[in-house]
């Protein structure tokens, strides 16, 4: 393959189960079949792909519209921003050492939603763990699972997250050794080395940020961007007008199988996405993976692997709940850095016998349950969260003892009552605070 005739693609490798599997164009379209490369299972087996990975190959411009097989470890440039010398030195999923102590991941931010402020004090959520978004019908699911994902992107210019670099930055820049200076970032944000693709990119951010600001600024912004957490959200069955709309209106990756898709579409869809999250955690990145909806995930497996004789849509397979607690439950965070956290939505009062089925199947799976009330949404009370039945397994062990003071007394104050009168006067008393933060100082 001459160098004249070679052109550079990038794709995500996705398993076919049988002969290896294919390059999916970065950036493209899944189900876009065109110039797919294919990696043979030699060349899977021999690299240890275990799908997601982005990986840039060198292909034939003349065959770009062809079916490429790739057939040797040359035409491999990358994996993941590694080069092969350092693919086969990193850490795998299977081997990375779990965590035990949970932290919390904060979504409120000052003067911030106020369904986010409820989450953090009624319902946190872990890093590294898993929680349910339990949605009625028009109670406000999409608004808050995009309020969620804003929240990530906001947090992250937080001033507690800015002090957090500045202290780094400068730590960094102490350095008398400025070779040592890239390594020494990678490894107190990601926990690993740094590869080499990743020095020259770093290296190369850093000139141009130099070009425009100081020395100081230019560092400042490069572990900004490296601190980013990852968000991806998993979007299925929904119609194809509202997942551009979510798209316009989230930050992040947005990654979908339409209600004009079949369940294969819709679990393979899912089952890549996962794979991909899991590649993001093995580089060392926190990632949030936002399923909507594990109703609909459960709903494609149960068709897919139940008995085509039956004729009754309301059985529910074995089978197709353990594949989705599979991919609910495989939240993880690792010791040194990375993690993977997965919030879904699960839907009742649909009406659907169904539906029912699979929520109490899923039900206390995850670390934390939100309840979003129909009831409350016609009373136009918002956010409608019921803060009665929302909660978190391990609550005390994410929350201060003032946060957990403060929580019990607002259960209290709702309890004896019914919550559609009392919560308006929570909410307001709640407003008065431009954050939770203030809203302690003020009531312990």
């Amino acid at each position: 393959m001459s160098e004249d005739t070679t052109v550079s693609y990038s794709g995500f490798y996705e398993p076919d189960g049988i002969r290896g599997g294919v390059l999916r164009r970065a950036g493209g379209n899944s189900r876009d079949q065109q110039v797919s490369p294919v990696i043979p299972a030699r060349l899977v087996n021999e690299l240890k792909l275990n799908g997601g990975e982005l990986i840039e190959v060198l292909v034939n411009s003349r065959e770009l519209h062809q079916r490429v097989v790739l057939q040797t470890l040359e035409a491999f440039v990358s994996i993941d921003g590694r080069e092969l010398d350092d693919h086969h030195e990193f850490v795998r999923w299977e081997d990375l050492p779990r965590a035990e102590s949970p932290q919390r991941l904060v979504f409120s931010t000052e003067g911030g939603p106020l369904a986010m402020r409820i989450l953090d004090l009624f319902a946190p959520l872990g890093i590294g763990q898993s929680g349910l978004v339990v949605s009625e019908p028009r109670s406000g699911k999409t608004i808050l699972l995009q309020q969620i994902a804003n929240a990530m992107s906001e947090r992250h210019n937080e001033p507690v997250v800015l002090q957090q670099v500045d202290t780094l930055t400068k730590a960094l820049l102490a350095q008398k050794n400025e070779e040592d200076r890239i390594p020494q970032a990678y490894l107190e944000v990601y926990g690993r080395p740094v590869y080499k693709k990743e020095k020259v990119e770093a290296e190369e951010f850093l000139k141009e940020q130099q070009k425009e600001g100081s020395e100081e600024q230019a560092w400042f912004d490069l572990l900004h961007r490296l601190m980013a957490p990852e968000v991806m959200i998993l979007l299925l069955g929904e119609k194809p007008e509202e997942v551009t709309d979510i798209k316009r209106s989230i930050p992040g990756t947005v990654v979908s199988s339409s209600s004009y898709q079949g369940s294969r579409d819709h679990l393979r869809t899912a089952e890549f996405t996962l794979m991909r999250a899991r590649r993001l955690v093995e580089a060392g990145k926190n990632v949030l993976v936002i399923i909507d909806s594990l109703t609909e995930l459960a709903r494609a497996y149960n068709t897919e692997v139940r008995d085509p004789q039956r004729i009754i849509d309301v059985d529910l397979s074995p089978v197709a709940i353990d594949r989705t607690l599979d991919m609910l439950n495989s939240s993880v965070a690792i010791e040194g850095g990375g993690s993977l956290t997965i919030l879904a939505s699960v839907s009742v009062g649909t009406g659907s016998e169904l539906d029912d089925m699979i929520f109490e199947a899923v039900r206390s799976s995850g670390g934390m349950e939100v309840f979003l009330s129909a009831e409350l949404a016609s009373l136009r009370i918002w956010p409608a969260i019921d803060i009665e039945r929302s909660a978190a397994a391990s609550a005390g062990d994410l929350l201060d003892k003032e946060e957990l003071g403060v929580a019990d007394d607002f259960r209290k104050k709702l309890a004896g009552g019914t919550i559609e009168k009392k919560l308006p006067a929570l909410h307001k008393q709640m407003r008065k605070y431009e954050s939770n933060g203030e809203l302690l100082k003020a009531t312990t």
